[in-house]
């Protein structure tokens, strides 16, 4: 932050973006940045962290499609393709393909974290069976890569569609039962683009579905109140 300028910077390990408001800050930057640090820089941002960007007139699109062509090939077995992400998912006792099961789940993890939220639930659910997948859970898992397969030509859209600042967050989840842990998931939106998501079970198990609903409740406000923080006037440092 400058006493009179905005200078917003984001780093992951060696990938950084830097926004300013005007040229002149930005020159600034890259002259004091440049002499302690030996520093890349990319005027057009095609990809970060793993993640190419496609710029157009007023949007971005945010795609994945090399990650899911190596999963795709590495791990696909030619289940058909098909238009839902998950099948039905049968209990099987029979441990099969344990580490390349962990291997590809991991991977499919960084997608659905990445561009494509459809697929959260699926994750997550897969996941928790890796210690000991069975045959049914490998018959899921390639399910969710035909998946892939059938939508790796889409991409995650961000442009905005109101003026001004608007933080929107969907919610939803679903009663386990007594005696398990019960799902929740939430994706918010600023201004219309989804920038966040998530689906996992919830940390203690609900009495009832209603016990469960304001459970979730809680922990989407509670996302929405952190990122309305995010999105204020940050914190010069």
């Amino acid at each position: 932050m400058h006493k009179l300028r905005k200078a917003l910077i984001w780093l992951h390990v060696d990938n950084g973006i830097i926004d300013v408001e005007d040229k002149q800050l930005l020159l600034q930057l890259r002259n004091k940045l440049g002499k302690p640090f030996k520093l890349k820089w990319e005027d057009t941002m095609n990809s970060i962290v793993g993640i190419n960007i496609q710029q157009t007139n007023g949007s971005y699109k945010l795609f994945q499609r090399q990650l899911i062509k190596s999963i795709v090939k590495n791990a696909w077995d030619g289940t058909p393709s098909t238009k839902m992400p998950l099948t039905t998912l049968p209990s099987n006792e029979e441990v099969t393909h344990a580490r390349d099961y962990i291997g590809v789940v991991g991977e499919l993890s960084y997608v659905a974290t990445g561009t494509q939220p459809d697929i959260a639930y699926a994750v997550n659910l897969l996941a928790r069976h890796a210690s000991r997948p069975g045959k049914d859970h490998w018959r899921c898992l390639q399910h969710l890569l035909g998946y892939i397969h059938h939508t790796k030509h889409l991409s995650l859209c961000l442009e905005p569609q109101h003026d001004g600042l608007q933080l929107t967050v969907f919610l939803d989840a679903s009663w386990a039962g007594k005696f398990s842990r019960s799902t929740h998931g939430f994706l918010a939106q600023v201004n219309g683009c989804s920038v966040s998501w998530c689906a996992k079970r919830l940390v203690m198990v609900a009495s009832s579905s209603c016990h469960t609903k304001f459970m979730a409740l809680g922990i989407g406000a509670r996302h929405g109140k952190w990122m309305k923080s995010l999105l204020g006037t940050p914190t010069p440092l």
